[in-house]
């Protein structure tokens, strides 16, 4: 019998959330999700819980924005190293920690790379003009990651 793809891909996402609720109950120490005392639910329920959610949010967006750039790009290889932006974003938490001018707040760093990640993009935008076609913003993208690549080069 030969399984369509829509039955692969329920079987797939039936083990993904087989596996997230096994995952509730590994740890630092094993919980019994089946019986558990109070410390325990506590446990399950806020802390393991949020974070698995979050991890599921966090993998349909990244999979949703891969989608969305390789068809706005027309390129199946399409990811943000092609665009620039990850090196954008490397570049300015590279140059803040060379200079030693760490925030001091725990999310001070990856903020920082949101906003060289964001000034990436604004640079893609100018570079490409108003209405790019996808070869001129994949290659405007090199551009700025070649840049940014040996910018930080340069700093290391």
């Amino acid at each position: 019998m030969k399984l369509s793809q829509r039955h692969c891909y329920l079987i797939l996402l039936g083990i993904a959330i087989l596996l997230s609720v096994v995952q509730l109950t590994v740890g630092g120490s094993s919980l019994k999700w089946w019986a558990p005392n109070a410390l325990e639910s506590d446990i399950i329920w806020d802390i393991r819980v949020p974070r698995t959610v979050l991890t599921w949010s966090i993998a349909i967006a990244l999979g949703l924005a891969g989608a969305v750039m390789q068809l706005l790009l027309r390129n199946p290889l399409a990811e943000p190293g092609i665009t620039g932006v990850s090196g954008c974003a490397a570049l300015v938490t590279i140059t803040c920690l060379y200079f030693g001018w760490l925030p001091a707040f725990s999310f001070g760093l990856p903020a920082l790379a949101l906003v060289g990640g964001l000034f990436g993009v604004s640079l893609l935008m100018v570079l490409a003009g108003q209405r790019a076609s996808p070869t001129r913003l994949i290659l405007a993208g090199v551009a700025i990651a070649t840049m940014s690549s040996a910018a930080m080069g340069l700093l290391l």
